[in-house]
């Protein structure tokens, strides 16, 4: 018997051992024969292929790279050097082989799917789909090409597409569960959420314990706000797949929405303790938790959530707001800076262009060296309070541009004379005054200025038209003798939070009792009827003067709390004034208050002076009665 025909009998053997799926037996037997013909193209080829299957993917490729060498031109071989490359994560080195394999033969399908998956995977969608389009045309019943041509579409958010490729799929081979669950997938994208449960359903039926199709039954119900129904569902596919930390997760999010907040917690819990990376678990359980008032604990999962995902601006910002809550400002304000880079916490602002970053520099001085533009952010009250910094910054840049809200032009031009004061929307000249590297968003400028409390002067800085308070003063004097108290009782536009720092008129009632001449600070539209209706139902008299506090010029305002006596207000843009203007300030702060007015105490290191009366389980009017009115 000569060496050919003994190296062509093991590797018969090899082969019979492969597909008997005795897989280690069959590379044992694939090395035997290697150790007789090194070369041997076949026995290495089908080599890496057992190795890549019983998960020996560093021995595949070496098996698979000699087989090149021996026969270059391979199709097959790239293909299946593509294929271990993409087991083992390597996408764009796979898409790489099986191009090769495609030059080689360019109606190669198994290639265009492999390529088409890779390419997926890579998020280049588009590219994917044609492969898998290609891949489709030449083999029409193949029913796996059709499903990936289908999620390379979704990728692309051509869901219509994909959901037509769903159901060919369906058609061709109706009890592929797979198929179900990607046809839900598509319909939930297009928001067609009943639908989206009929695939789920369909798919469970062939595939009870697929919790990924019970999960998304409960998301779209809850996309639907039937969130009980939700819960039901959710608890449904955790009685088949307890550990199944996403269904936990999301069950919490639909208990927290039914106010459930002590389950939802649980929930959370339960959810991290599956799956301990879950980013979105961590940073949801952090949110109840602080809600909760357990700041610590909900601290502590902020900071988990974010060694997660660090690029998750919304958790930094939230963590930032926490810690300054706590008073920790040195490390609150780094975290602060996330709400630069979420669309939801800087308004206005898309068209300008600011790249100075404070936290780089050594200390205050190191922001001299030229002109530096700072521009005022987000609420009226914001601009406000943050312009406490204003004289900080001045006496480091002698060069100031300030860009603030235009009805706050006129009393910040007045407050901080020597800084050019221009509105948001100014003129694109003026911007281009100052290069983007020397313009800073103002609450930026406070990681320089304020790191610690005793770093905050509190003493007044804005400065009120002195004619309008005398004419405001002459307006008020003649209400009568007794003081002039302004009040303010409703805050922000009416989202929950806002909500809960809001009072009904009639809820100062125990105020009203006492003398004085009360005056509506309000720059709402509703106070002209409130204060009339409180009048007729109480006799108790609220003066609203809408041409103040409605002005387009935040000056009219000013004049009127610098004229008065007290200000007696909820948290609010009315209370920064106030308090920035040095007026005698009591506010009344919620249960669960911004970070702006801390977690404890009667006062806070922006205002001195600013008193604060915290709500426990009633408003304490009696404390500020006390205060006010001596009891």
């Amino acid at each position: 018997m000569n060496s050919f025909s003994t190296t062509d009998q093991r590797l018969q053997h090899a082969a019979g051992l492969h597909r008997d799926g005795r897989l280690k037996q069959a590379v044992a037997a694939y090395r035997s024969v290697l150790k007789q013909d090194p070369g041997n193209f076949q026995a290495l080829y089908y080599c890496a292929m057992a190795q890549s299957q019983i998960g020996d993917l560093d021995g595949a490729l070496k098996s698979i790279a000699k087989a090149l060498k021996r026969a270059p031109d391979s199709k097959e071989a790239h293909n299946a050097a593509g294929n271990i490359y993409a087991a083992k994560g390597r996408a764009e080195r796979a898409a790489t082989h099986f191009r090769k394999a495609l030059a080689l033969d360019r109606d190669f399908a198994d290639a265009l799917f492999n390529l088409g998956n890779a390419l997926a995977t890579m998020g280049e969608a588009r590219e994917a789909a044609q492969a898998l389009e290609k891949a489709v045309s030449l083999r029409p019943d193949w029913v796996e090409a059709r499903i990936a041509l289908g999620n390379a579409l979704m990728l692309d958010d051509k869901f219509d597409a994909a959901l037509g490729c769903f159901d060919d799929a369906i058609n061709r081979e109706p009890r592929l569960f797979i198929a179900h669950y990607n046809r839900g997938n598509a319909l939930k994208r297009l928001g067609r959420h009943d639908d989206a449960i009929d695939a789920y359903r369909a798919t469970l039926s062939l595939k009870p314990d697929f919790a990924e199709a019970g999960n998304n039954i409960g998301t779209s119900l809850a996309a639907l706000d039937r969130h009980k129904e939700a819960v039901e569902a959710f608890r449904e596919t955790l009685d088949k797949t307890p550990g199944y930390a996403r269904g936990h997760y999301n069950l919490g999010r639909s208990q927290m929405a039914l106010g459930h907040a002590d389950e939802a917690m649980a929930s959370y819990r339960q959810a991290v303790a599956a799956d301990p990376e879950l980013e979105e678990a961590w940073y949801n359980l952090a949110r109840a938790l602080v809600e909760n008032g357990e700041v610590e604990e909900g601290i502590s999962c902020y900071r988990k959530a974010l060694a997660l995902d660090p690029d998750d601006s919304t958790c930094a910002l939230n963590l930032g707001l926490e810690l300054l809550g706590q008073g920790n400002f040195a490390d609150g304000w780094r975290f602060y800076e996330g709400r630069l880079k979420g669309s939801g916490h800087i308004n206005r602002f898309g068209a300008i262009a600011a790249t100075l970053d404070p936290g780089t520099l050594s200390g205050p001085e190191a922001i001299a060296g030229g002109p530096l533009m700072v521009i005022g952010e987000q609420g009226l009250g914001d601009e406000i309070m943050f312009a406490s910094l204003i004289p900080d910054v001045m006496a480091k840049v002698p060069d100031l541009t300030l860009v603030v809200d235009p009805r706050l032009v006129g009393l910040f031009r007045r407050s901080f004379p020597g800084a050019k004061v221009h509105p948001h929307g100014t003129d694109k000249t003026v911007m281009d005054r100052v290069p983007p590297d020397r313009r800073v968003f103002i609450g930026s400028l406070a990681q320089l200025f304020r790191r610690m409390a005793g770093d905050f002067p509190g003493t007044p800085y804005l400065v009120p038209d002195p004619d309008r308070v005398a004419a405001t003063g002459e307006r008020l004097g003649a209400l009568g003798p007794d003081r002039k108290i302004g009040i303010m009782w409703r805050g922000g536009v009416g989202t929950e939070r806002e909500l809960r720092r809001s009072l009904a008129l009639r809820d100062f009632a125990p105020l009203f009792a006492h003398p004085a001449q009360w005056v509506s600070l309000s720059h709402l539209d509703a106070p002209a009827e409130e204060t009339e209706t409180l009048y007729e139902d109480t006799g108790h008299r609220v003066h609203h003067w809408p041409e103040i506090t409605q002005s387009d010029d935040f000056d009219d305002t000013a004049a009127l709390i610098a004229a008065l006596d007290v200000v007696i207000s909820v948290t609010c843009t009315a209370a920064h004034c106030a308090a920035a203007l040095g007026a005698d300030t009591h506010v009344l702060v919620p249960e669960r208050a911004e970070w702006r007015y801390g977690q404890s105490g009667a006062a806070i290191p922006w205002y001195g002076a600013m008193r604060l009366y915290r709500r426990r389980d009633e408003w304490p009017f009696d404390g500020i009665a006390e205060r006010v009115f001596g009891g």
